[in-house]
């Protein structure tokens, strides 16, 4: 298994915290990304695009936390989904090989 997903998961962590130690939570205390100190990645627009990050003038963004609270939940459930084929995958792997198939 690769360390790209917990990378992943790590960064969009990382991007939620510093909306919350910013208090960047309604369009009113919206930040820059530069005093965010973010930068426009993939994860970020991915973000932007799924409305967990809001940007009510250009250049100044908040983040949702409901939606932030969707996105986080959603995650944790497609990571246990995979744990769960994954588990399944290498159940059935084992006891076709104790079959002597």
């Amino acid at each position: 298994m690769s360390a790209a997903p917990v990378h992943v998961v790590a960064k969009g962590n990382r991007i939620l915290r510093r909306f919350a130690e910013l208090n960047a939570i309604d369009s009113q205390s919206a930040r820059s990304l530069k005093e965010l100190n973010l930068r426009r990645s993939v994860l970020f627009l991915r973000l932007q695009r799924r409305g967990v990050i809001v940007s009510p003038t250009p250049d100044h963004y908040y983040l949702d936390a409901e939606m932030a609270a969707r996105w986080q939940r959603f995650r944790r459930i497609s990571m246990l989904i995979s744990l769960s084929m994954v588990l399944l995958a290498w159940g059935v792997w084992m006891a076709w090989g104790q079959s002597g198939g």
